[in-house]
């Protein structure tokens, strides 16, 4: 397997937990 794709698919599971994060804690901020 190639180290670019692991470091490529590792940073877009880094965003999309950021981006879930983000999303419950302006959720959260909202109520």
């Amino acid at each position: 397997m190639c180290l670019c794709s692991v470091l490529t698919a590792w940073m877009a599971k880094c965003l999309a937990i950021l981006t879930i994060h983000r999303g419950v804690s302006r959720l959260e901020s909202f109520h």
